[in-house]
């Protein structure tokens, strides 16, 4: 129950700090100024699942992808089925999960801080993923890091031609603020697939 809690209390974090929205998501903003994106929301990463509830109130269907089991688990206690019926909870990496779905049409691709933790290598395959799968009008709102590429560990910063080299189908925006703790770093990528 310590673990279940835990992630209760940062889901309740993140709601009264409006993280959905905040300058680095800004997400809200985004699906606001496009209404006809309602369908299905990918959140890549999907961890204990406070992103995934908060995407469900704006989706048909919201499809959570995260590779640890527990996780999972906790994210279903959380939200569960009877409440949140339309996520559909995933357990895989994203590279395996996402070739496994169709879209017909729009859909909107979803990372918090997911990215920036792994390798160029797996973060070029799911892009690569994306870029093809997605129809014409689709969203990604990536609450990642870029600027001067830097690599340390698990803390991966690319730059804006690194992206969009990895998305040439879509019309990248660098919204996102420089970050307080380093000042050189800015976090918080919008797109749209052109037709």
């Amino acid at each position: 129950a310590g673990k279940l809690q835990i992630e209760r209390d940062v889901a309740a974090k993140y709601r009264s700090e409006n993280v959905f929205n905040g300058q680095t998501s800004k997400l809200a903003t985004l699906l606001t100024a496009h209404p006809g994106v309602r369908i299905w929301a990918v959140d890549i990463g999907s961890g204990a699942g406070w992103c995934s509830a908060e995407l469900a109130h704006y989706f048909k269907q919201v499809i959570a992808i995260e590779p640890s089991q527990s996780a999972v688990a906790i994210a279903k206690q959380l939200y569960p089925q009877s409440l949140y019926p339309n996520i559909v909870w995933n357990i895989g990496m994203a590279e395996h999960v996402l070739p496994t779905l169709e879209f017909t049409a729009p859909v909107v691709f979803v990372t918090s801080v997911v990215f920036s933790h792994l390798r160029d290598a797996e973060v070029r395959t799911i892009c690569k993923q994306i870029d093809t799968m997605a129809p014409s009008g689709s969203l990604l709102s990536f609450n990642e890091t870029w600027g001067p590429s830097w690599h340390q560990n698990m803390w991966h910063v690319r730059t804006q031609a690194w992206w969009q080299q990895q998305l040439p189908s879509w019309n990248l925006d660098f919204h996102g603020p420089q970050l307080s703790e380093s000042p050189k770093y800015n976090r918080g990528i919008h797109g749209i697939k052109r037709g």
